[in-house]
């Protein structure tokens, strides 16, 4: 994968080229995936996250600024996906867990 490659993919998708789609998601899931998991520490959470972040960068296509770095951009919000599930999984506690001192 090229820098020049995957922007002329990306180009292609916001014009609604879904071929165009599978080059990026080829070239970019590993790294997706590598996010999700630094935050989760779990595969299977990860995974669904991995997916999620596709799905909303197919929502926002549109939203995507072409001067900027498109894996920054995607990664960014597979960050932010996994933040947001982190925070959720903290706060399910059970009762029984808690040590009262």
């Amino acid at each position: 994968m090229t820098k020049d490659m995957l922007a002329r993919a990306v180009r292609k998708f916001k014009k609604g080229d879904m071929r165009a789609f599978d080059y990026i998601y080829d070239c970019t899931h590993k790294v997706v995936y590598f996010v999700a998991y630094s935050v989760l520490r779990s595969k299977e959470k990860a995974e669904d996250i991995t997916q999620d972040t596709y799905l909303k960068a197919v929502e926002h296509i549109g939203h995507y600024e072409e001067d900027s770095h498109f894996v920054a951009w995607l990664t960014t919000i597979a960050k932010r996906l996994a933040i947001n599930e982190y925070n959720k999984m903290k706060l399910v506690i059970a009762p029984e867990a808690v040590i009262y001192i």
